[in-house]
């Protein structure tokens, strides 16, 4: 952008323009304060995204490469460049390194945006601004968000929406912060030979005007609506995490069928006809609901016939224990073999269980062989404490 004008002149401009201090917040004491906020929720340079063929400036808080820096930049700092004759390219997604970096300064957040002490991020009345956390990029994946992800301004709204996707991640990584001993052979109430398979919860967007709507058992439309590919799955796994364009999110469960009322053919997606004629409702957790008021929780929950694992039960599954788990948010965690019976299905019967692995893609439990012959032990225990700790996970 050579039609700038030089790094002097700028700072001329913004002192007069702005009238105010031009006193320019040293490196250390912006340290300082990004050390003690974790500028954008972020501790260390490595925590931070910046799309392929960036890289993170830490001085700045800003992604450059070879186009330039990238944006989109704040309101603010768009009318300022236009004021100084920058024309057209004031708009773009790329800014020139040195002029950027000169109109933003090293402050915590870039003129015309302020830190959010809630969420952690620079923001205004409508956006944020970045880089942001890599764990947040990966949910603003999730959630659709599109090419926005790569860009260094989202929604207000859409952001705030991944914040309580945040939060049901800190949940999920709450449940592994005590992990229980190995039981003692008088806990042991039972040994069974079971085998399992797992369920998830899918993240998928509102599919708008264009969508099959989800529907309650009595026919009312909950005002949500899906591909037909994306309602299938939802009726077969029991839950799922809807979002909306503005990014937020609302989970629903599956509450039972409608006979005669069928919406999809879900043959084609799922391979089960009568998936088509299933009904919805708004959860009350942040991954579904189980049943007798209980929570979904992953890794934790268990689907069980409560004929022969009663709901409420705790599970030991020595198979289990040891096994390393990548959490939603990043976190790795080593399981203790502890589970709970919170929920049921349909298809689950006698020694059949269903394992809950949240919104994961793949199944990290190797001792889940998805088959009958793939059984393992397992054993039903009578520990006061680890069922009150378990069942308050799930409440």
């Amino acid at each position: 952008m050579t039609l700038f004008l030089k790094v002097e002149q700028i700072l001329c401009a913004i002192m007069c323009l702005f009238i105010i201090s031009c006193r320019v917040q040293t490196k250390d004491e912006a340290d300082s304060l990004n050390r003690g906020i974790g500028f954008a929720g972020q501790n260390t340079p490595d925590d931070i995204y910046c799309p392929e063929g960036y890289s993170y400036d830490a001085k700045f808080h800003q992604c450059f490469g070879r186009a330039g820096v990238l944006g989109p930049f704040t309101d603010f700092m768009i009318q300022k460049c236009k004021s100084f004759g920058g024309g057209a390219p004031c708009d773009g997604l790329h800014w020139e390194r040195e002029f950027a970096q000169e109109l933003r300064g090293i402050a915590t957040c870039p003129m015309g945006a302020q830190l959010d002490s809630h969420s952690g991020v620079c923001a205004d009345s409508v956006n944020v601004f970045g880089p942001f956390m890599s764990s947040m990029h990966k949910l603003c994946i999730e959630a659709s968000g599109g090419p926005a992800c790569e860009t260094m301004r989202w929604s207000r709204k859409f952001f705030e929406g991944l914040l309580l996707l945040k939060k049901a991640e800190r949940r999920e990584n709450n449940d592994f912060e005590s992990l229980f001993p190995e039981p003692h052979d008088n806990e042991i109430v039972d040994v069974m030979s079971l085998w399992a398979t797992y369920y998830r919860i899918p993240i998928v967007p509102d599919a708008g005007y264009d969508g099959i709507p989800l529907l309650d058992i009595s026919g009312r439309d909950l005002e949500y609506s899906l591909s037909p590919n994306d309602w299938c799955h939802a009726a077969l796994e029991g839950s799922v995490r809807v979002i909306k364009k503005d990014g937020l999110g609302t989970v629903f469960n599956f509450s039972g069928t409608r006979q005669n009322r069928l919406q999809v053919d879900c043959v084609p997606y799922v391979g089960l006809s009568d998936l088509g004629y299933s009904r919805f409702y708004r959860a009350k957790g942040p991954f579904g609901d189980g049943v007798n008021g209980y929570l979904l929780r992953p890794y934790r929950t268990l689907a069980v016939d409560p004929s022969v694992i009663p709901y409420g039960s705790v599970l030991y599954i020595p198979s289990a224990r040891g096994t390393q788990i990548t959490l939603s948010d990043g976190a790795s965690i080593i399981h203790d073999g502890y589970f709970f019976a919170a929920d049921t299905g349909g298809a689950i019967n006698g020694n059949h269980i269903d394992v809950f692995i949240g919104s994961a893609d793949a199944n990290p439990l190797r001792f889940v062989k998805s088959a009958k012959s793939g059984s393992f032990k397992a054993y039903l225990i009578e520990n006061e404490e680890i069922r009150d700790a378990l069942k308050k996970m799930h409440l």
